[in-house]
């Protein structure tokens, strides 16, 4: 599947199944992303949040970091996994970034 395929479908997941406050879990597994046990520490994913459409994978936190760019400055932000929703953002992964 073609990069820009895998950004659609970590989108559509996002928008159907992680509503704030509300992850489907089941649904997201079933459209197809990948779960958090199987995630690999230090890869980074293909996927989707509010701000990112690919992120690295940080076990030791349980959290993706990803590079955000805010009023011209660029830092690091974490995101949760949608296993671990806090009712705000949450990173949909669907494919680890070769």
């Amino acid at each position: 599947m073609k990069i820009l395929e895998l950004k659609r479908k970590a989108n559509l997941i996002y928008r159907e199944h992680c509503p704030r406050g509300a992850v489907d879990i089941a649904a997201c597994y079933k459209a197809g992303m990948i779960p958090q046990e199987k995630l690999v520490h230090g890869k980074v994913y293909v996927g989707y949040c509010r701000n990112a459409d690919e992120a690295l994978w940080q076990q030791d936190i349980k959290s993706f970091v990803y590079l955000r760019g805010k009023f011209g400055d660029i830092f690091d932000e974490m995101i949760p996994s949608p296993e671990d929703d806090n009712g705000f953002d949450v990173f949909v992964p669907v494919a680890e970034v070769l």
